[in-house]
C-alpha cells in the first residue's frame, strides 16, 4: 500500500489509505513484524505526499517510538527522521523503488 498508493493519482484516496493504514496500526496482530510493515507503508505514503499535516499519523509514528518490539520501534524513529529532513533531501534520492530487478536490465 505504501509504494503503490503512491502512484494513485488522487491525493484523497492517498489520504484514505494512510487513515486505513493508521488504524491498522493498532490492530492486535500475530507478529510484529507486520506492524513494522505497516509503519513503513505509512513512511513510504506520506513521504509521497510531502508529508501533509495528519495527526493521526503523527500519534502512530509517536506511540511507537516507544514500542518494546525494537524493529517496530526503528520505523517509528526512521520515519521521524525521514519527516525532518524531508525538506532537505534531495528529490533525486526519494524516487520510486523498481518493481524487480529485471526492470533495471531492460
Amino acid at each position: 500500500m505504501g509504494e503503490y498508493g503512491a502512484s494513485l493519482p488522487d491525493q484523497k484516496k492517498k489520504i484514505k489509505i494512510l487513515d486505513y493504514l493508521a488504524e491498522a496500526a493498532y490492530l492486535p496482530l500475530e507478529d510484529e513484524l507486520t506492524r513494522g510493515y505497516i509503519l513503513t507503508a505509512i513512511t513510504k505514503l506520506h513521504a509521497a505526499i510531502d508529508f501533509i499535516d495528519n495527526p493521526k499519523i503523527d500519534a502512530v509514528m509517536y506511540d511507537y517510538l516507544f514500542s518494546k518490539h525494537v524493529d517496530v520501534q526503528q520505523r517509528a524513529i526512521e520515519y521521524k527522521q525521514i519527516k525532518a529532513l524531508h525538506p532537505r533531501i534531495p528529490k533525486e534520492l526519494m524516487i520510486k523503488t523498481p518493481l524487480n530487478e529485471a526492470q533495471l536490465i531492460a
